[in-house]
């Protein structure tokens, strides 16, 4: 016989109806529709970065006319396409940030609203509330990521494939997961110290610095270029311009891609052993409701 089970509006509903979403798919869609209002609140904010990142593609333009990328070591497997180069270094950088900044600032965002406490005592828990909280914005900038590297495409005259926008595809994903982890350890110290992620400016200016953004690393000193090997985001580049610009075959992609895989199957659960860990000392030490 069909089990039933009540809804919050009083009738009943089939608890064997395919049609029904799960709880978690439900809490995940309300969660994602609640970030979708309050981005509708700041009705400026979207022509505001349309703006910003206009402007950036037309001075890199611009820039990348006084550079003659064939006399650059490191653009030479990228037929000298300094423009293309630099659009996909200023796309992924930025998704870095924002990937990195996401958990912590909404755990701020509720502790200064004095809401973190109350998500803490119901049944989804903080950090199941941070993932689907998260899942709006990252949508958002992977769509981000497409417009902006199909614009890019155009500008910088680059034809892509279907494989190529399907292994750009998988390298988001690897390159979410593994920013992402590193997020969740800045979310702990917001939840810890109710400080803004420690986080998101050394690592985003190390990125900037050392992991190619607008230049090759191969033109950084030696010892600069080992250190940038151990920052995912000079993985993600890498793997993003051999498709983009170089039209490598798959194999030229394996390296950067198994990089990523590994730090976040790494990252991952030793990010979610602390993250639990803050949470209990902050439950208490009464950080939660403090505000």
């Amino acid at each position: 016989m069909m089990s039933s089970v009540t809804c919050e509006s009083g009738g009943e509903v089939s608890a064997g109806n395919p049609a029904i979403p799960s709880p978690r798919l439900q809490r995940a869609m309300a969660f994602v529709l609640l970030r979708y209002r309050l981005q509708r609140t700041f009705r400026f904010s979207l022509l505001w970065e349309l703006v910003g990142t206009a402007a950036t593609f037309t001075a890199t333009y611009y820039f990348s006319q006084l550079v003659r990328g064939d006399n650059i070591a490191g653009l030479e497997r990228y037929a000298g396409n300094y423009l293309g180069f630099a659009m996909v270094g200023y796309v992924l950088s930025t998704f870095l940030a924002l990937s990195i900044s996401q958990m912590g600032a909404w755990f701020s965002a509720a502790q200064n609203n004095g809401t973190l406490e109350a998500i803490a005592g119901t049944g989804v828990g903080l950090f199941e509330s941070a993932c689907y909280a998260s899942i709006y914005p990252l949508l958002k900038n992977t769509i981000r990521i497409v417009v902006y590297l199909s614009f890019a495409a155009l500008i910088a005259d680059v034809a892509l494939t279907t494989s190529a926008w399907l292994s750009l595809l998988g390298i988001v994903c690897a390159t979410v997961i593994a920013f992402s982890s590193l997020g969740l350890f800045g979310a702990c110290f917001v939840v810890l110290f109710r400080r803004p992620n420690p986080l998101v400016g050394p690592l985003a200016g190390a990125s900037l610095i050392l992991s190619g953004v607008m230049y090759p690393t191969e033109v950084l000193p030696a010892p600069l270029q080992s250190l940038a090997k151990w920052l995912p985001l000079t993985h993600a580049l890498r793997a993003v311009r051999e498709v983009f610009l170089g039209n490598s075959p798959l194999a030229a992609i394996i390296p950067p891609m198994l990089f990523l895989a590994v730090l976040g199957v790494i990252t991952l659960p030793v990010s979610l052993i602390m993250f639990r860990r803050a949470v209990l000392v902050a439950r208490r030490d009464g950080a939660l409701g403090a505000h």
